[in-house]
């Protein structure tokens, strides 16, 4: 896809983009495969300014053909720490998702679907050299929103300014970012899920050391840090 146009499906012929209409299209067609989920991170964006990315696919490393799979994190995001910033991953569920749930009153690992996809991700991040890329990857990113928010603000003088976040990483000769190789998980509770309360799947899942925040309200939509 390039100023030029686009290809089509089938004949991959470029296509123009048809002005409003063909963007109107588009979102339509999107609009038809959006949950629950989607829309809770797209109100989790709308309130964090240092969101840098989404859906977040990963390259198949392994060799093992059952394990040869793209694992997806749902949000990338920046936080404060110290004089700098860092690079952290969020896994969003909603609180009715089985995977986010343990069964019995122990809290054995093995049982946490969550945790077993939340482990591949970590071990994804720890392989090789994928940190160092996607560290500068990110970095890229944030100068990139940061020349897109420019053409923006040309067209729109009242747009929302760029997360502070995301400036400082893309200021010239600002230093990389770091990273936090465990993931996070944020569950929407807006709707309140009796059996979830009841049954202490919160605290089973905390009791793991994984960073947990719970979203019962707008109020609660900002996203936590971990010291």
């Amino acid at each position: 896809m390039t100023s030029a146009g686009f290809p089509e499906l089938g004949t991959r012929r470029l296509a123009g983009y048809d002005g409003i209409a063909r963007l109107e299209k588009w979102i339509r067609n999107a609009n038809c495969h959006v949950g629950e989920e989607k829309c809770f991170v797209d109100a989790i964006v709308a309130r964090n300014p240092n969101v840098i990315d989404l859906e977040v696919g990963l390259p198949a490393y392994s060799n093992v053909r059952e394990e040869r799979r793209a694992p997806r994190m749902d949000l990338v995001a920046l936080e404060p720490i110290g004089h700098s910033w860092r690079i952290v991953f969020w896994e969003a569920k909603l609180v009715g998702d089985g995977r986010a749930r343990c069964s019995g009153p122990a809290t054995p690992k093995h049982k946490l679907k969550v945790l077993k996809q939340l482990g591949d991700y970590t071990d994804w991040l720890r392989h090789d050299n994928n940190c160092e890329l996607v560290v500068s990857a990110y970095k890229n990113t944030c100068s990139l929103l940061v020349a897109f928010h420019t053409i923006a603000k040309r067209f729109n003088p009242d747009i929302e300014e760029l997360g502070t976040g995301i400036q400082a990483v893309a200021t010239p000769g600002a230093s990389l970012p770091e990273i936090d190789y465990i993931p996070r998980l944020l569950i929407d509770a807006r709707r309140p899920d009796r059996s979830f309360t009841q049954n202490g799947h919160l605290e089973k899942l905390r009791e793991t050391g994984l960073h947990v925040q719970i979203v019962q309200g707008e109020e609660q939509m900002t996203l936590g840090t971990r010291s």
